[in-house]
């Protein structure tokens, strides 16, 4: 993007006025103006050359690090853990049972066996 726009606000209020003075200042006029600078115009007047660059550079090295990061989630979870907020009721057993019968359908599972 080539043009940088800078709005110039004549009034500003702060956000963290109380309720009460917000509803007496709603009633002002506010007035802004609206200019529009060339950006390729502002670079063209910079000039820094590469000895100066590293010289920033040099003088400035701690700001140019950044220390290693490692950001770390997880959940510890054991089976005693979840089974002391678990409690299931016979009725619920059941239920689930008669719900998902064809999982436990032992018809998969018969044996047969010849004998002569």
């Amino acid at each position: 993007m080539n043009k940088c726009k800078v709005v110039l606000l004549t009034v500003s209020l702060s956000c963290l006025l109380k309720q009460k003075y917000r509803r007496s200042f709603s009633f002002q006029k506010r007035s802004a103006r609206l200019a529009t600078l060339s950006l390729a115009d502002e670079m063209a007047k910079q000039s820094v050359s590469d000895d100066e660059i590293k010289a920033y550079y040099e003088a400035n090295q701690k700001s140019f690090v950044q220390p290693e990061q490692v950001r770390v989630q997880y959940i510890d979870l054991s089976g005693s853990q979840i089974e002391k907020g678990i409690e299931v009721k016979d009725v619920e057993i059941e239920q689930y049972y008669q719900d998902n019968k064809a999982q436990f359908d032992d018809s998969a599972f018969s044996t047969y066996s010849i004998c002569k």
